[in-house]
């Protein structure tokens, strides 16, 4: 069985991952740049959190985006 995987080196909270995967490569970096923006906001808000801290708060607001059936957009004009 021929191997279908791509391997990607990416960054995310400055550590390096590399990952085999059966996806675009360029999405995997998409996806990897979207996850490191939110854990740079986080950390910037947040500096004294570690790392894993960081990433476990960045998993539950993205899991919150998916979820969530309210938009962000709708919520802030809400409020405003």
């Amino acid at each position: 069985m021929p191997d279908n995987y791509n391997r990607v080196t990416v960054e995310i909270g400055g550590q390096r991952l590399a990952l085999r995967t059966s996806n675009d490569p360029d999405y995997v970096v998409f996806l990897a740049n979207y996850v490191d923006e939110k854990i740079r906001a986080l950390a910037e808000k947040n500096p004294r959190l570690s790392i894993s801290q960081l990433a476990l708060l960045a998993a539950i607001n993205l899991a919150d985006e998916i979820h969530n059936p309210k938009p962000r957009a709708a919520e802030k004009e809400a409020n405003s």
